[in-house]
């Protein structure tokens, strides 16, 4: 036996069931950090878009048909179309700006921290009700003695 096999013990351990308030945490905070990628994305693609949509339907609004040069006819394609709902929401969609992507960020963040911390603790209680049928999972830790 050598001198480093000699300063070593080792302990067993059982883990018969894990905390779900700790699993949900943790899945909360995973689930936070990995969908704010995601989210930062399709919130500054939403506020881009928005404001893309609006500019284009505002185009509509005043459509000028002219023959010889000559106006002849001044149509309004967004109140023909009925589409004044939808531009006014653009336009208070666009008005929101940075204050709307950052809402759109954290809500999107928050959802992913709950979706994954619901997965986590069903995982967990999958383990702990494995545990609780087989006598849970036996762990051999070694521990160094000075």
């Amino acid at each position: 036996m050598t001198k480093s096999q000699r300063e070593m013990t080792t302990a067993r351990f059982t883990l018969r069931r894990v905390s779900f308030g700790s699993l949900a945490r943790f899945g909360c905070l995973l689930g936070g950090l990995a969908a704010f990628t995601p989210s930062l994305i399709c919130g500054l693609a939403g506020l881009w878009l928005a404001g893309a949509l609006r500019q284009w339907l505002e185009s509509w609004e005043k459509i000028r048909l002219s023959v010889l040069g000559q106006p002849v006819l001044t149509v309004n394609l967004v109140e023909t179309l009925q589409l004044s709902q939808v531009l006014s929401w653009l336009r208070t969609l666009d008005a929101w700006g940075g204050l709307g992507a950052l809402a759109v960020i954290l809500i999107l963040s928050a959802a992913g921290g709950i979706v994954l911390a619901v997965v986590v603790s069903l995982v967990g209680l999958g383990n702990n009700i494995v545990a609780w049928l087989t006598g849970g999972l036996e762990v051999e830790l070694l521990q160094n003695i000075k």
